[in-house]
């Protein structure tokens, strides 16, 4: 019943209580357990005073003894707090001293921290010392152990390193799997050695009979687009999903289509975007916003628009709005008004549903950034003649393009207008507030802050921040 008190007082912070009750154990002649002292140092690594914790923890010693249970707990603590050499200490201590090994979340979590700090040094010690130490059925401790210090070596640069660690110091075969090869194949193409991550590749699957996963696969197809090879990349990827080795991942197409696109051949990216969907393989919205703006770069507006508007009907919006901008500037540059207009409402009846506020507001911030301000008020009443209302977020993105651009007369009327709809809300005020103010036109920020008052729209820290900046940038702050 103590032990669950201490732990309950542990957990709830309260080491201080926690180790108030371990003296009344002791005065009450009950010797406080390896269970007890474990809870006592879970407490204290918990809250971040491993100070505390390691003089407990050394008392400990000095009376009762430790088990390994504790030395993780430290570790672990250490670790946590980046105090990476004293974790790395109690872990010597614990191997070599006496002759007991971390548990594999300890291990992974000191290897992967003296990685992290750089110190490959202590962690190639510290992963001699576990193998050495490795007993039957621990395997799994010294593997993943392995494999994370493999990976802090590959990606600091220092391939060379983890191969020797790999195929020199690791005698025993088992403690080399798929991941393994993974992330070795990974950082010599990193390292922009294709070839040798080929050959990797090749004794992976053949010689030990692993199968390589999408990833490994992938880090082939990165390395030929990072070195400009795309041909090799696209004759890889035909033999891999060709011959059954690997399904088309949409990752590695991401890849593709990047490659390609920096290569200056956006429509062959294009072609194999649309093959790809053929047959159900679906990149990320971030790939489809690439190849938007690789096409509209490249000349071919119409081709972007096309896409999006499949994107769109499938569903699958771009998450970034600035591949609308990219689209209108690319429709205007190349097409007159009247076609431009025909492709903006092809975007809009595309949308599974009514477009959204994301959608509407995005192609009304690309129109005023370009400066087609009178595009952009044809495509707020295109809106409702298509049975789309325009809500005030809309109202509002149109509007804060016309004060970007200085134009406060037109801002003035067109916020007359929404006060006629019952529009503006405290974002509406603020975004004329600031325009006025940008342009040192304090009396009619003035105005506005009134008819915002007698409007009983509440004023917020906002619109105080900006007439506060106005009237100083216009020096007729007292």
């Amino acid at each position: 019943s103590y032990n669950l008190l201490v732990r309950g007082y542990c957990e709830a912070g309260e080491v201080c209580k926690a180790l108030r009750l371990v003296k009344e154990m002791k005065a009450r002649d009950l010797a406080p357990n390896e269970a007890t002292h474990g809870e006592i140092l879970k407490g204290f690594c918990q809250i971040g005073r491993m100070e505390e914790a390691l003089e407990h923890f050394r008392s400990v010693i000095d009376t009762s003894g430790v088990d390994p249970a504790m030395y993780n707990t430290l570790i672990d603590g250490f670790c946590k707090v980046a105090k990476l050499s004293d974790a790395f200490n109690l872990a010597e201590e614990m191997i070599v001293d006496l002759g007991w090994m971390p548990s594999a979340v300890t291990c992974n979590t000191l290897v992967a921290g003296l990685c992290k700090a750089g110190s490959f040094d202590k962690a190639v010690k510290l992963f001699t010392r576990m193998a050495e130490r490795t007993k039957r059925n621990s395997t799994m401790v010294t593997l993943a152990a392995a494999n994370a210090l493999i990976d802090g070596l590959c990606r600091a640069g220092r391939v060379d390193e983890a191969l020797e660690l790999v195929f020199e110091r690791c005698k025993d075969k088992a403690m080399i799997n798929a991941v393994t090869y993974g992330i070795l194949i990974q950082g010599l193409c990193k390292s922009k050695r294709v070839e040798d991550g080929l050959r990797l590749l090749e004794e992976m699957s053949t010689s030990r009979g692993l199968n390589p996963d999408a990833a490994t696969y992938n880090s082939i197809v990165a390395g030929f687009c990072e070195l400009d090879m795309v041909e090799q990349a696209l004759e890889f990827f035909s033999n891999v999903t060709q011959g059954n080795k690997c399904a088309p991942d949409p990752v590695m197409i991401g890849t593709l289509v990047n490659g390609l696109c920096k290569s200056g051949r956006s429509l062959q990216a294009l072609e194999l975007l649309e093959e790809m969907d053929r047959v159900g393989c679906q990149p990320s919205s971030q790939v489809y916003c690439l190849m938007i703006e690789e096409l509209c770069n490249s000349g071919e507006a119409d081709k972007a628009c096309k896409l999006l508007h499949e994107t769109l009907r499938k569903g699958r919006a771009p998450a970034n709005t600035g591949t609308y901008t990219m689209i209108v500037d690319g429709l205007y540059k190349t097409h007159r008004p009247e076609k431009a207009r025909r492709h903006l409402k092809g975007i809009l009846s595309s949308s599974l549903s009514a477009p959204s506020v994301v959608t509407s507001c995005a192609i009304i911030d690309g129109l005023c950034k370009s400066g087609r301000f009178s595009e952009a008020r044809w495509f707020l009443l295109s809106m409702g003649q298509m049975g789309s209302k325009a809500n005030t977020h809309i109202y509002n993105s149109l509007l804060g393009g016309l004060c970007k651009a200085a134009k406060m007369g037109e801002a003035l009327a067109f916020f007359h207008e929404m006060q006629d709809e019952g529009l503006p809300s405290v974002v509406t005020y603020n975004i004329l507030l600031d325009g006025f103010c940008k342009v040192v036109k304090i009396e009619e920020a003035c105005a506005v802050f009134v008819a915002m008052v007698d409007a009983k729209c509440l004023p917020t820290a906002v619109t105080y921040k900006t007439l506060t900046e106005g009237f100083t940038r216009s020096g007729k702050m007292a």
